[in-house]
């Protein structure tokens, strides 16, 4: 939108902070608001604390991102339990993101603290981050990563349809001389037909590999994508069209 100077405004927040709790500002160049979901609306607070404790990080740390203010939710309906979890002792509300605050009050978010994974060292790897540099390909409509056991990173890729067409296009054109030299055309539909499918599974595994090539150069080396294992249907979305994560591979599973 800001390469065609078409203005957008960010507004972020939770159905349990009514909703929206920051947004970016008018006066703020389209730079400034590209990477950022802004600084805190005036009736509300907001911090980066720590996951376990909540305390105050200084600012440029990364944390959880809590917010404190009459426009947060008083209680989950009938859920001590749970609402006990997403407040600290002082009434700050765990918003389960994370990210950091600069210098002026603008928040960058990271990631979900329940999606992070561990890398092999220690380190925080924010599978959103990733998913987000694979959903730049022309040939991907969506993409989900998740941890092996073993320490890897795998991504499920599903292809655009307009991709797969434009595949299915390649193969015809290769396959168009076959029928024009053909003798027995008993058998022509069946060789046709197997050899098309395993062009398509070598022509999409070589798309796979290019993409998990390219998309590694722009990752640290603690977050580089071991493998690319294309998925053929629609994941599993939550109404807000939120991919359910939980139906699919976590660390130690295979695809």
């Amino acid at each position: 939108f800001k390469d065609i100077g078409q203005p957008t405004y960010d507004g972020y927040g939770m159905t349990e902070t009514s909703p929206c709790s920051f947004q970016t500002r008018r006066d703020s160049s389209p730079e400034k608001r590209v990477h950022t979901v802004g600084q805190i609306m005036p009736h509300l607070e907001a911090k980066v604390g720590d996951q376990a404790t909540g305390e105050t990080l200084p600012r440029g740390e990364q944390g959880e991102i809590l917010v404190r203010g009459y426009a947060v939710m008083k209680e989950y309906w009938r859920h001590p339990e749970k609402t006990a979890e997403v407040f600290t002792e002082d009434g700050w509300f765990r918003t389960g993101d994370l990210g950091r605050v600069d210098g002026k009050g603008r928040y960058y978010i990271r990631g979900r603290s329940k999606t992070m994974i561990l890398g092999p060292s220690g380190e925080n790897i924010y599978p959103e981050e990733i998913e987000a540099l694979i959903n730049q390909s022309d040939f991907v409509q969506e993409s989900l990563v998740y941890g092996e056991q073993t320490g890897g990173l795998t991504a499920l890729v599903l292809f655009k349809p307009e991709a797969l067409e434009r595949l299915n296009q390649d193969m015809r054109q290769i396959f168009g001389a076959m029928e024009d030299q053909a003798t027995d055309m008993a058998n022509l539909a069946e060789e046709r037909t197997r050899e098309f499918a395993r062009r398509m599974e070598e022509r999409s595994r070589e798309i796979l590999e290019n993409l998990r090539r390219d998309v590694n150069t722009k990752l640290a080396a603690f977050s580089r994508i071991g493998r690319v294992v294309r998925h053929d249907a629609p994941f599993e979305k939550t109404p807000t069209q939120k991919i359910k994560r939980h139906f699919y591979p976590r660390s130690g599973d295979r695809p």
